[in-house]
């Protein structure tokens, strides 16, 4: 072919890449108010909380990063919780949003959605055991003796210890031990957001040529490879074992994810490996972020220490020191402070966002084109005056209180979600590992209660970071921890 030739060919490549990349944009330009961040400002918290009150009853934009996101109030909020993901979209936009085309991110395999919504809900009260035994080796390994206060770094301790407990159900004994293993599974995660960031300063037309040779994109690939070179030997040990009629069926993801993809391509060690990468990725950072916010805020109000102690011991007491599913139920002081931390201290300042894959209609009459990011302003719903009494005052009970209520005894729990409780999605998206990182979180947080002291020496609680439209603990924080002698 002669290189004019050549350079017509591509030519018209770039011109229809380039179509692709920037007509969706156009497409999002809707006749809604805007809002922006005030000059020299990059908090979005009081612009999300501005425009959810200026704009109760219509979709209102948020100017981030020089694109659009629409936002859509409450009252909307049964209208687009259960369309179909061919109409409006979780998957797709998340995979928009970290450059998934990249770094992969967003291509949730079938066996791993089937896996986390049937099989890790269906065995939850078998995990529990699990969890538990792995909690006091975690904490003995990251927290320590501890007989005089000692100062922690609290986030960094909390990564490894949610590290080891996950990967207990995840993966199993001994992997989840293994050092490599455990600096993957938190890693990983790094690696990929930090590389989604970087593709997205890059132009679209630039990032085919430029992306797959970058250096993020190896630490990708070099994560992925650890990750295959680790779990070979154990699921081809798996699949042989399988055969055996006599094989006792281990109970963790591994298991699961191999027999949900028996005869189909995601059997392969790679596709497995993209499995438990992904279950880290969506476990590890949230769950110790959680976890972080709820110490932070238990340091700051110490009067709630003996309280939640108190309730721990007395459940405990009824099951011979072994949490059980009925424990993790019974533990409603625990759960209403858990939800509360949360709620001051949410993942993000949006939530529950989706890509129009159709137009949609609202019932106002409001039109969201195809190619449309959506999103509802979360923040503004917990700092609702409407919804929660003196909200921005901390009530670790609030939500206890609120089931003590005749006839909401089953309402209000941390693992629920609804339009004023946000954090885990809603609708045919709510995140399907909530019910796991509530038990996990649960265990975690007990085992600390019930074996240290806690305390932050300045008695302040270390503020929160916000990183655009996200809510990060901070990491540099240290909690002063001492062994405490339980009253059994």
């Amino acid at each position: 072919m002669s290189s004019p030739v050549i350079l017509v060919v591509f030519s018209i490549l770039v011109v229809l890449y380039l179509g692709k990349s920037f007509i969706p944009w156009q497409k999002k330009l809707l006749d809604l108010p805007i809002m922006t961040l005030p000059e020299g400002s990059s908090d979005f918290r009081p612009v999300v909380k501005a425009g959810y009150e200026k704009y109760p009853d219509q979709p209102f934009q948020l100017q981030v990063q020089g694109r659009l996101l629409t936002l859509i109030p409450l009252k909307f909020i049964n209208e687009i919780k259960s369309l179909p993901e061919w109409q409006l979209s979780s998957k797709q936009e998340i995979r928009n949003l970290f450059q998934g085309r990249y770094t992969g991110i967003g291509h949730n395999s079938k066996t791993m959605v089937s896996t986390v919504k049937v099989d890790l809900t269906r065995y939850i009260s078998k995990t529990l055991e699990a969890l538990q035994d792995e909690m006091e080796f975690a904490a003995d390994r990251n927290i320590g003796a501890c007989e005089e206060w000692t100062p922690v770094y609290l986030y960094p301790a909390l990564l490894r210890i949610v590290a080891l407990i996950s990967g207990r159900v995840f993966v199993g004994l001994p992997l989840n031990r293994n050092e490599d293993w455990i600096r993957i599974s938190i890693n990983f995660t790094i690696v990929s957001f930090m590389a989604s960031q970087k593709f997205a300063s890059i132009p679209a037309w630039k990032r085919p040529f430029v992306v797959p040779f970058s250096p993020e994109t190896r630490a990708i690939k070099r994560h992925r490879a650890e990750a295959v070179r680790l779990l070979t030997p154990i699921i081809q040990r798996r699949v042989k074992d399988m055969k055996d009629p006599n094989f006792k069926r281990p109970d963790d993801m591994i298991q699961w994810a191999l027999e949900n993809a028996t005869g189909t391509r995601e059997s392969s060690v790679d596709r497995q490996a993209d499995i438990q990468l992904t279950l880290s990725m969506a476990a590890i950072h949230t769950t110790s972020t959680t976890v972080c916010h709820c110490l932070y805020d238990l340091c700051a109000h110490p009067e709630y220490l003996e309280p939640l102690c108190e309730e721990i011991e007395s459940v405990l007491a009824e099951t011979g020191e072994k949490m059980t599913k009925v424990s993790m139920i019974k533990l409603r002081k625990l759960d209403s402070f858990i939800k509360e931390s949360q709620r001051l201290s949410p993942p993000g300042l949006v939530a529950m966002r989706r890509l129009v894959m159709s137009h949609i209609t609202l019932s106002d009459g409001t039109v969201l084109p195809k190619g449309t990011s959506i999103a509802v302003p979360s923040w503004g719903v917990t700092r609702d005056g409407t919804l929660w009494n003196d909200p921005e005052t901390f009530d670790g009970f609030r939500f206890a209180k609120l089931r003590a209520v005749p006839g909401s005894e089953n309402k209000h729990q941390f693992a629920m979600t609804g339009p004023d409780s946000l954090s885990f999605g809603h609708g045919v998206h709510a995140c399907p590992g909530r019910f796991f990182a509530g038990n996990e979180i649960k265990i975690l947080l007990s085992h600390i209660l019930l074996h240290y002291h806690v305390k932050i020496e300045s008695g302040l609680r270390p503020e929160n970071r916000i990183n655009g439209l996200g809510i990060s603990t901070d990491p540099t924080g240290k909690v002063l921890f001492k062994k405490r002698e339980r009253k059994v």
